[in-house]
């Protein structure tokens, strides 16, 4: 559909400078996305069982990965819905990020070294999955904030710019996220059970 609205004719602010084309790149990463989720799915309902001392290793650092990057792509998809930039969005990626080391870290640790392969294998696979998808969607949030400055997006207080805030000027209440939270039930955290 992007492609042929580059054909429409002018109309609002854009005329002909709308930048459909960044929107392509989005729509490409976010199926790129979908394609991992569907894999992480497939393992997620997959027969073969992870041990119990396994899924307690790294249960905590993949609800919270799943957590964050889950907020950031529903922040995300709203700001560009409203064409407004979601500074939380950068704060959530963040977190993300913290959490997918945190995750590489376990799988490298020598926790691993007294369990049989077997037994590791699913829940290092969801690891590795969930790790891939945090990435895409750092991707698909750069992507996201190209294009806000391209289609000169408001902030979240209304007045229009073409920068990002910094994470400083974040609330505090940005800053620390509890994973736990069962108040926000439009939130997918993915649990190894």
């Amino acid at each position: 559909m992007a492609n042929l609205a580059a054909w429409e004719p002018g109309h609002c602010r854009f005329r002909f400078r709308h930048p459909w084309q960044q929107y392509l790149k989005i729509g490409t990463l976010t199926r790129q996305c979908a394609y991992r989720v569907d894999a992480l799915n497939s393992c997620l309902n997959s027969t073969v069982e992870a041990s119990q001392a396994a899924k307690h290793i790294t249960q905590s650092a993949c609800m919270k990965l799943s957590s964050e990057t889950g907020k950031a792509l529903k922040e995300l998809s709203v700001g560009m819905k409203k064409m407004r930039r979601s500074p939380s969005a950068n704060a959530h990626i963040d977190l993300s990020k913290a959490a997918a080391q945190e995750l590489k870290s376990l799988l490298g640790s020598a926790f691993w070294g007294d369990l049989n392969l077997l037994e590791v294998l699913p829940c290092a696979t969801v690891a590795s999955l969930l790790i891939d998808i945090a990435t895409c969607a750092e991707n698909i949030a750069e992507a996201v904030h190209e294009l806000a400055s391209l289609a000169d997006f408001k902030s979240a207080d209304g007045v229009v710019t073409s920068e990002k805030p910094p994470a400083e000027e974040l609330p505090a209440k940005l800053q620390v996220t509890d994973v736990n939270d069962q108040s926000r039930p439009e939130h997918a955290v993915v649990v190894i059970s």
